[in-house]
């Protein structure tokens, strides 16, 4: 009862039920005597279920929880995260563990051999030389961006020599100390308790990359240009803001080498881009967007949030506390992007049909973006806090506006 839990939404089981659902739970803290993790069957929205799960950060990121995904799951549907269950042979129980290791390709679980067909299963339960081959292979098949954000320039950065890495570390550093605060807007403040979701259509993967291409930009470009004239248009209630209003969107960069793929926990750093809310032109927003976002790309300030990310665990916590807090000046809102499975998935022989995911508010960050793709669509999630955004699905209106 304490990490899976089976519940009905209550009627008319429409979307805004299965919103009202995800809110509640969004709202409470995680029990912290108990691992931090939760998994809801929801029934009843619109005749299927939800199967809606929680995860603290301290856990895995965006790249390390999709592989828990891929291992959760099967890419048919009678496939299995396991294989046959077999009575243990005689010889299982006069030698015990060293019959174990003998296998191989087996696992012990209540007496009985499990064999493991899920090569991303068979990596988190033990990692090998074999099992990190077969995983590359599977995701160059399910998660060709996934492979392709492990194999991204940021590795390349880091086996640059060391005295120019630390000059690029420093100016990035001495950059991001000295950007200015972000302006007060609605969408900046104190937060509550109390979480709002709201999320956009399905839209074709294809088409929106194809609009990228002609304009020059790429499938993200042109979804943060819609989500940042969806923000002007939210702002338009509480006056016309200034054509020169940029506000900085925090951006998680993976740092996840191939080589760990199979550990959990967070490697990613983050880049600051300013985005520009202010620009009524759809096009030359786009266009903004494209500039900043290829000038970023060429800067080591992620590996450099990532440094002190990471130091931060070992720090006092008046620094630990001074460190969240500047983060917190320097950015409106959490932008995130995870590619999902290109093709249909499923789970315990269910067919998933779709996907939707939201990032935790902290600080002063009250806005979270969600980018997922999943088998041939895109989506976004967005998630506020109740009290600095009540009506998050006006920014969605926003968004297939633009």
């Amino acid at each position: 009862h304490l990490h899976l839990v089976e519940e009905r939404i209550p009627a008319p089981g429409d979307d805004a039920a299965r919103a009202a659902a995800v809110e509640k739970h969004l709202s409470q803290a995680f029990d912290r005597a108990h691992p931090r993790w939760q998994f809801h069957l929801l029934h009843g929205h619109r005749g299927g279920t939800v199967l809606f799960g929680r995860v603290h950060h301290a856990i895995g990121d965006g790249v390390a929880l999709m592989l828990v995904i891929l291992a959760m799951t099967d890419l048919t549907r009678h496939g299995a995260g396991v294989g046959h269950v077999d009575h243990p042979r005689q010889d299982d129980h006069r030698h015990g563990q060293d019959s174990h290791r003998r296998q191989g390709d087996t696992h012990r679980h209540g007496g009985h051999r499990i064999e493991i067909v899920n090569p991303f299963l068979e990596l988190l339960l033990r990692p090998a030389d074999e099992s990190f081959s077969a995983v590359k292979k599977a995701l160059e098949k399910v998660m060709p961006e996934t492979l392709r954000l492990m194999l991204a320039p940021v590795e390349a950065f880091e086996r640059v020599n060391p005295v120019l890495r630390a000059i690029g570390s420093a100016g990035a550093f001495a950059s991001l100390l000295a950007s200015p605060s972000e302006p007060q807007t609605p969408l900046r403040g104190d937060l509550g308790v109390h979480k709002r979701v709201a999320w956009t259509a399905r839209l074709p993967l294809d088409e929106v990359r194809e609009v990228g291409k002609q304009l020059g930009g790429t499938l993200n470009d042109v979804l943060n240009s819609a989500m940042a004239g969806g923000l002007r248009r939210y702002l338009l209630q509480f006056g016309t803001p200034p054509e020169s209003l940029g506000l900085r969107a925090a951006m998680p960069v993976n740092l996840r080498p191939l080589s760990e793929m199979a550990e959990m926990g967070n490697r990613f750093g983050l880049m600051f881009l300013k985005m520009p809310v202010g620009m009524a032109d759809p096009l030359q927003r786009l266009e903004e967007f494209r500039r900043r976002s290829a000038a970023l790309k060429r800067s080591a300030e992620p590996l450099v949030v990532f440094s002190l990310l990471q130091a931060a665990g070992y720090l006092p916590e008046f620094v630990h506390a001074a460190m969240v807090a500047i983060f917190g000046t320097k950015a409106t809102a959490v932008f995130t992007n995870v590619p999902g499975p290109k093709q249909t998935i499923y789970f315990a022989g269910q067919a998933l049909t779709d996907f939707y995911f939201w990032v935790p508010q902290a600080g002063h960050l009250g806005l979270g973006v969600s980018i997922l793709s999943y088998n041939g669509g895109v989506r976004m999630g967005v998630g506020t806090d109740a009290g600095l955004i009540p009506d998050p699905e006006r920014i969605v209106d926003g968004f297939h506006a633009e």
